[in-house]
């Protein structure tokens, strides 16, 4: 699913009276995902050949915090299943698969030279670090309130009751995400892991270290099973 608020980096299609502005727009797209892929081209040349491939959708995640660094959502549809990964580049070398790789995501703050004293900054932090992070088939999905949680199809009576208590029970638990401190930064965010409602817990250091703690809240929601 695309983020809200990302900026495209591939074309769009338009009719026939601008094709000027198509070839020359086309170009342009062509030369930005080129000089993305050259920043992988060494060190990871399999996701340098996804961004290259033509069916493969660039989209620039916007971000507050980040002085010296971008992050780019990589999506393409493929017969099995889509593939969705996210990537950052930093400074003028620099570049990571964030895409199932904390480690790199503490990296990746330090060289973009990240910047988080705000609240707000400090939420998007955390958010980005479980969003851009998880494994591209892990189902991670932040939850701020527990009316977002939408239940399975053809539930029978007996399960829709029990759905209906369980979001009763958690209304007032389920908040949106929460940060304390300085150094660490103590987040706190509820979310849905796979088939789990859990509570996800964050130290974010201003060096970029990162450590997660996850308690499983309620098992096995009666949610659509995860893909």
């Amino acid at each position: 699913m695309m983020q809200h608020g990302c900026t495209k980096v591939t074309t769009t299609q338009k009719g026939n009276n601008h094709q000027g502005e198509q070839v020359t727009e086309k170009k342009t797209v062509n030369d930005k995902k080129e000089n993305l892929a050259k920043r992988f081209e060494v060190s990871d040349p399999e996701t340098a050949g996804l961004i290259r491939d033509n069916e493969t959708e660039v989209t620039v995640v916007p971000t507050s915090f980040l002085r010296n660094g971008e992050v780019f959502l990589l999506n393409k549809f493929a017969k099995t299943r889509p593939v969705m990964v996210y990537v950052g580049i930093a400074g003028e070398t620099f570049s990571v698969m964030l895409s199932g790789n904390p480690e790199g995501f503490s990296r990746f703050l330090a060289s973009a030279k990240s910047e988080f004293v705000s609240r707000d900054q400090q939420i998007e932090v955390a958010r980005g670090f479980l969003e851009w992070t998880r494994s591209s088939d892990e189902r991670l999905e932040i939850v701020e309130r527990v009316q977002a949680i939408s239940p399975r199809p053809n539930l029978n009576d007996i399960q829709k009751k029990a759905f209906e208590e369980f979001r009763e029970k958690y209304s007032k638990i389920v908040v949106s995400p929460n940060c304390t401190g300085d150094d660490p930064i103590e987040c706190s965010l509820y979310a849905v892991h796979e088939q789990d409602l859990v509570k996800i817990g964050l130290r974010i250091f201003q060096n970029g270290k990162v450590e997660r703690s996850e308690t499983v809240v309620e098992k096995d929601l009666l949610i659509p099973y995860a893909l």
